[in-house]
């Protein structure tokens, strides 16, 4: 992983830190530390390794080429401070001794050595990309909030999620035909969850119901893994579940259950080594808008920033997605004019243009709402009106999708969700806002981005079921909660992003904690992620740093 100026190295997970005073200048030790953490950065990188800070400082002071090389052979995603500690004490005792440190101009390239880039590599490829509309809410809404709507949609989810899991370990039984088995017979079924309580004793109560008939199932207060396991499981989830019929003939006893959930598959790769930018949450016509660091970004795009070695990695990037919340609004929540710098919906959007218009052409552009953009705020959102963008609407290279949208990138379907419904997961199964990918993880597991409905975001009653994961998509991304995580999960690479906003008092109120100006990439030949951050005052190019892909 390269360094642009000077780097300190950080999990995206760190708060911020304040940046070095311009007139202080490190001692020769603390330069030559810093140059061997971006020397073993650039090895790791080179190894396809991710290292976060602490293992970072471990490595520093061994061979972290013999160390890496062995921790290559592992598979693992991210590189932590016992790992490295267990493989040293391995390779100590092993005939493969420890060696003093590598000299760093054994493997690094001097930014010298680099010929400075012409022309961008995106600007030689054709855009490889398909727009999956028939997963996609076309913005022509049929529903009219009537009962008849309500029960479409959840038929729909409930026939989908069905498919998913008739046959995988389940031959499920309709919940009307229970009185004909015997007592203490056991039984499948697949069901949608529509209570859950926990009773004094310790069970859990589920009222659950199928196309047929509806019943109730209790989960045994002496099975500690499955008590332990249904503490995930919410209203409106369909599972399968082995279960037995009580000899009282009126209660199924829980055995086992589970959710429809992603295959396990390996990460997809591509054939192009191209990549693609991924950020969110913008927030232009706050008086809390990061306008500097945003226009770091923009000349970051377009290769007038950096050394010439990351200008020729961001010429790769050939996609650029933003996850909704380009603008901050009006009247989007209490108090929210005294917060504006611009005040009218147009204005705001008139800056957003000018932005965009300023990138090459060469770079792909896709972009969906947020609750912060100026359409319905119900999910599924529909994409962002002409009226406000016509100039971005007359680009070949710019794309307006709703939320959530499928595009299949390089041959990777990926999957775009502002992800406003993500609070009511995370509250539903007590998830902390900094741990917004373990969210996102659940509601793969649950194939359906819709969680509790009804709660905390508003869903539309579509009849087509939109916010379902009919697809195993190679890569999700999302923002929201204006807090960058990152990890993978049986094939799918998640993406959460941070923001271009310091946080308002009323998100804070809310419990929100941002990561502003960090903007994620992915390569999709080797389905790797970068990190570069924006919120670092250098002058001219912004910094990398570890990610955290993962526990």
């Amino acid at each position: 992983m390269e360094s642009v100026n000077q780097t300190q190295a950080q999990t995206v997970s760190t708060p911020n830190t304040p940046t070095q005073a311009a007139d202080s200048k490190p001692t020769p030790q603390e330069e030559t530390f810093d140059v061997r953490k971006t020397h073993v950065l650039d090895y790791a990188d080179h190894k396809g390794l991710m290292v976060n800070p602490t293992a970072l400082d471990l490595l520093v002071s061994t061979n972290y080429v013999q160390v890496l090389d062995a921790l290559a052979q592992d598979n693992l995603l991210v590189i932590t401070e016992a790992h490295v500690q267990r493989k040293v004490q391995t390779l100590e005792g092993s005939a493969h001794a420890i060696a003093t440190p590598n000299p760093p101009e054994t493997f690094s390239q001097t930014p010298e050595s680099i010929p400075a880039i012409k022309r961008a590599p995106r600007d030689d490829y054709s855009p490889n990309f398909k727009i999956l509309s028939h997963l996609n809410y076309n913005g022509a809404s049929s529903s009219k909030g009537k009962a008849d709507d309500f029960l479409k949609l959840f038929q729909d989810k409930y026939n989908f999620l069905f498919g998913e899991l008739n046959g995988r370990g389940y031959s499920p039984k309709p919940l009307n035909k229970m009185d004909r088995m015997g007592r203490d017979s056991d039984i499948d079924v697949v069901v949608m969850v529509s209570d859950k309580k926990n009773t004094k004793n310790g069970h859990v109560m589920l009222d659950i119901e199928d196309l047929e008939g509806h019943a109730k199932a209790l989960i045994p207060a002496n099975d500690a893994p499955l008590i332990e396991k249904a503490k995930r499981l919410t209203v409106d989830d369909v599972i399968g579940m082995k279960v037995r019929l009580a000899r009282t003939g009126d209660l199924l006893i829980v055995k086992d259950f589970s959710w429809p959930d992603l295959p396990q598959r390996k990460p997809r790769t591509s054939e192009a080594d191209l990549g693609m930018i991924v950020t969110s949450d913008i927030h232009i016509g706050s008086k809390l808008f990061l306008r500097n660091w945003f226009e770091k970004f923009i000349a970051w795009m377009k290769l007038e920033v950096g050394s010439e070695k990351e200008k020729e990695r961001v010429g790769k990037m050939k996609y650029l997605v933003i996850a909704g919340d380009c603008v901050d609004g009006v009247g989007v929540y209490p108090n929210q004019l005294g917060e504006l710098e611009v005040k009218s919906i147009n204005k705001q959007y008139e800056q957003f243009e000018n932005y965009l218009l300023q990138l090459p052409e060469t770079l792909e552009i896709f972009i969906t709402p947020g609750n912060h953009d100026p359409c319905r705020w119900h999910d599924p959102q529909p994409p962002v009106l002409k009226e406000f963008v016509p100039k971005l609407y007359g680009m070949k290279n710019i794309h307006f999708l709703p939320s959530p949208s499928w595009v299949e990138i390089e041959d990777q379907k990926t999957l775009i969700y502002h992800g406003s419904g993500l609070i009511g997961a995370m509250d539903a199964m007590n998830i902390p806002p900094t741990k917004p990918e373990e969210a996102i993880k659940e509601l793969l597991i649950k194939r359906d981005l819709m969680s509790v409905y009804g709660t905390k975001h508003p869903y539309a009653p579509e009849p087509k079921a939109y916010m379902l994961v009919r697809e195993h998509p190679d890569v999700y991304i999302g923002g929201d909660n204006h807090y960058n995580a990152y990890t993978q999960y049986r094939g799918t690479t998640i993406i959460n992003n941070g923001c271009w906003q310091l946080t308002s008092d009323y998100a804070a109120s809310k419990g929100f904690i941002a990561t502003p100006g960090r903007v994620p990439q992915f390569n999709f030949k080797t389905t790797t992620l970068r990190e570069s951050r924006f919120d670092k005052q250098q002058e001219n190019a912004p910094t990398e740093t570890p990610k955290e892909m993962g526990k």
